[in-house]
């Protein structure tokens, strides 16, 4: 009987102890997925750039997040995301990655497999496209840890991996950054690297990073990214790491052990063991600015740095997701859904002016889509919508639109909030009614929501009550609720078709004291892709006049305001982001109907982007009937044929294209005596010594900046 009692607390502690595995059991993330772009920097980075960042930084997140949801393994996932940021010239990792005091690149890194502790890392290469794919195959097909130089390159090349001249790493920022180390007018700087952590859904964990190393480095210098358990380690049984910093420090500090030590002997969480290691121990360091990333084996993340920024973003199977720049939380609502689009847009819109008495439409992709000054015949119009803006995005932009003297703003945002969850309606609501605030005291006309769900009726409701409010205080704000329209006005998705715009016009007519003179009419155009045929519906709505001049082609050239840029000159805008020279020939006859005085003709991007095995003939063969075509309907149209504007390596599609757009314009310059059109080099005007479109023209690597649009204006205007 005396053993009773310790055999009911010997049951009693077991049972805590399987009550305490199971919790753990149950908060064990299925995949959690960390990476970072470096760290260091300073908080002047402008906005434009923050969200240049953030949207390669989610890019690259995708690509991880995918992998692991479909069951990849942590490595494939970690080399992957790796792989993609040593691509990406922004960061220091392959392209882009900063020039040593003699001028070239040499370049590290590692990757770990938390299964075994299997390792690979390379050091100081100065040809391989991408070093991560090697310190995988120096894990995975050779016997050693650490290989350099020389010696690694030709493992590289015996294993069959990308080799490439030294200069494919360079761009001109960094060659603008060595001029100013050698000029004594910058300093070098140990900080700037790239890495990814992972867990998978088989328990594994994973690490890889990536770096050109510090700016101005001498003698063959290396840093910690290659020194496994320094800047790159990964465990199993507690956690993976990468990190970003001053690399003499980090080695001695042997920051990636460390951090599995504190989780592994002292049991601490691994937000806590990287609190510790950056904060008590690197940060008491001189010159120790820098982070580092973590998932532990549950799937808790840490992401710790003592300096002013880290780009970093991650991910979990449970939907904890987000990307971040500074130290404060990054707001859950982005400004727009396609970052890239939303910049190129603003730049665009900060080129051009606006006059007191202009009308203002403003928003996201309600107002960007609408060709409203066509629709009214009218050039008072001035669209400044950005399809896939949120709330949060207008709000960024109210500000300069303050002191306009507008006769009226139109104002409809908030749609892509509510249909992607990122604010509740009050919120969405709140941010409408924040941005009205800030444009008074001009006219403020608020186009409700689209009434598709009850968010959207909420988010109304609450704008016609607020906005009576207002009014009845004595302020100029007026409540538009948009029409109720069925899906007959969208083919696709939301974007609407040319009877859902006349629908929305006809609602705008009065407060704008306008009349209509667009007339909806089904085309039977067969959907192409996502903006084709909503697109092409739009162009057959509008009235038609001869002896105007038509600016046809892809997203190129429906992404500017050819209106605003040469106003008075009756110019069209008949560009369809996406379009190819067939999808060109298809929609002909509306501007055959048209009979316009001039054509400039600029297209041939998506034909080579679309199919990388394309030839070079086989485009030009089908350019040169669609000029064949311009040519015989319409003899008396002079026609401008623009040369294809080049790919930056900021797109992943960038690799062998460039080659083959060069070779295109030269077929388009030869022939144009024998086609009867005239050939107008814009590629030149915009291309860096490297023959690449310049760093300063484009936030995506394909489509234009609005400082490119004014060079491409100034390339034209003579011809006007």
């Amino acid at each position: 009987m005396k053993k009773l009692p310790v055999i009911l607390c010997v049951f009693l502690i077991l049972a805590v102890f399987f009550s305490c595995t199971n919790n753990s059991h149950d908060n064990k993330e299925e995949w959690a997925i960390v990476l970072h772009g470096g760290a260091g920097g300073s908080r002047e980075m402008s906005f434009e750039k923050q969200l240049l960042y953030e949207h390669y930084l989610n890019q690259a997140l995708k690509i991880g997040k995918t992998l692991l949801a479909d069951g990849a393994d942590a490595v494939d996932a970690v080399t992957q995301v790796v792989v993609y940021l040593e691509n990406c010239p922004l960061f220091n990792a392959g392209k882009g990655a900063v020039i040593t005091a003699e001028g070239f690149h040499e370049l590290d890194a590692a990757i770990m497999d938390g299964r075994d502790l299997q390792a690979g890392a390379v050091a100081g290469v100065r040809d391989i496209k991408n070093p991560v794919k090697a310190a995988g195959m120096v894990m995975e097909q050779s016997p050693h840890v650490l290989l350099i130089g020389e010696g690694a390159s030709a493992f590289a090349r015996s294993k069959g991996l990308e080799m490439v001249d030294n200069s494919y790493f360079s761009t001109q920022a960094r060659l603008e950054q060595i001029r100013k180390i050698r000029e004594h007018k910058e300093n070098p700087d140990p900080r700037g690297t790239v890495g990814c952590v992972a867990l998978d859904k088989h328990g594994n964990l994973a690490s890889a990073t990536s770096t050109g190393g510090m700016s101005g480095k001498q003698w063959g210098r290396v840093g910690d990214v290659p020194v496994i358990g320094a800047g790159t380690y990964a465990n199993n049984g507690t956690v993976a790491v990468s990190g970003t910093g001053h690399g003499e420090l980090w080695i001695r500090r042997c920051v990636g052990f460390d951090i599995n030590a504190l989780m592994e002997y002292k049991g601490m969480s691994v937000q806590e063991a990287a609190h510790e290691v950056i904060f008590n121990k690197i940060d008491k360091m001189e010159g120790s600015g820098g982070g580092v990333i973590c998932v532990d084996l549950n799937g808790n993340i840490a992401m710790e740095f003592n300096t002013e920024l880290m780009f970093r973003a991650w991910a979990k199977a449970t939907g904890d997701e987000g990307c971040g720049v500074f130290s404060e939380p990054a707001d859950k609502c982005p400004v727009a859904l396609n970052r890239t689009y939303f910049l190129e847009k603003k730049d665009g819109y900060d080129q051009l002016e606006m006059k007191p008495g202009d009308l203002v439409f403003l928003g996201d992709d309600f107002i960007d889509r609408g060709m409203w000054n066509e629709m009214f015949g009218t050039d008072k119009i001035k669209n400044r919508g950005i399809a896939t803006e949120t709330s949060a995005g207008t709000l960024k932009r109210a500000p300069d639109m303050k002191d306009l003297n507008a006769a009226g703003i139109f104002l409809c945002t908030g749609y892509n909030d509510i249909q992607k969850g990122f604010s509740d309606p009050e919120e969405v609501a709140g941010k409408i009614l924040t941005v009205v605030s800030s444009l008074e005291p001009q006219p403020i006309y608020v186009i409700g929501l689209p009434p598709a769900g009850d968010s959207c009726l909420q988010v109304n409701k609450r704008l016609e009550n607020e906005l009576a409010r207002m009014k009845k205080d004595g302020r100029k704000v007026e409540y538009i609720p948009f029409p109720s329209l069925d899906r007959s006005v969208c083919y696709t998705g939301d974007n609407l078709n040319a009877a859902g715009y006349c629908a929305l016009a006809e609602t705008l007519a009065p407060y704008l004291g306008m009349k209509l003179l667009a007339h909806a009419e089904e085309t039977g155009y067969q959907e192409r892709h996502p903006f084709y045929r909503h697109r092409v519906s739009l162009f057959h709505s509008l009235p038609v006049s001869e002896g105007q001049i038509v600016m046809l082609g892809n997203s190129l050239n429906n992404n500017c305001r050819w209106d605003e840029l040469f106003p008075g000159k009756g110019v069209l805008n008949r560009g369809i982001s996406g379009d190819v020279i067939s999808g060109i020939e298809e929609r002909l006859g509306e501007i055959i109907a048209r009979k316009p005085t001039k054509i400039f003709l600029q297209t041939g991007t998506n034909d080579f982007l679309n199919n990388k095995s394309i030839s070079v003939d086989s485009v030009w063969c089908e350019y040169r009937e669609l000029i064949r075509h311009i040519r015989t309907a319409l003899p008396e149209t002079e026609l401008y044929v623009l040369s294809m504007t080049m790919l930056n390596p900021l797109t992943p599609l960038y690799e062998g294209q460039n080659e083959k757009m060069a070779s295109l314009n030269v077929l388009l310059e030869s022939n144009r005596y024998a086609e009867g059109y005239r050939y107008i080099d814009l590629a030149s005007k915009l291309t860096d010594s490297q023959g690449n479109l310049a760093d300063q023209y484009t936030f995506d690597g394909i489509h234009l900046s609005g400082e490119a649009y004014l060079i491409w204006r100034e390339a034209i205007i003579n011809f006007l």
